[in-house]
């Protein structure tokens, strides 16, 4: 019973230490976003905020989203829609962004770390 509660409070430790390191790495080569956060998180004025507090902080919210939407921590779940998605690409589809996208290739060649509000 005891080695199974270790494994699990391993298992916790280990997605858990995971996403901070790749949500730090993110945050390092993306200044900006780091910025924007670090603002965010000062605006709380709260050493010890409660997690109602912290729940009410969206870019916090949106850059751990992004972040797991990267990275995932747990990346061997297979997931099968229940239905085909269908992607009219007869007429090019123009983003949020002003991007034009015309191929799937477009999506492939451009699945990198974006600004989290914008991926939501």
């Amino acid at each position: 019973m005891i080695g199974a509660e270790l494994l699990d409070l391993l298992k916790g430790h280990e997605t858990t230490s995971n996403a901070t390191a790749w949500a730090l790495l993110e945050l390092s080569t993306h200044p900006e976003i780091q910025e924007r956060l670090r603002e965010e998180l000062l605006s709380c004025h709260n050493d010890n905020p409660t997690i109602d507090e912290v729940n009410a902080l969206p870019y916090l919210d949106s850059v751990a989203r992004e972040t797991l939407r990267l990275h995932a921590v747990v990346s061997f779940i297979t997931r099968q829609a229940l239905e085909d998605d269908i992607i009219p690409f007869s007429k090019p589809v123009t983003l949020e962004n002003g991007d034009v996208v015309e191929s799937m290739r477009y999506v492939l060649r451009s699945s990198g770390y974006k600004d989290p509000v914008l991926t939501h």
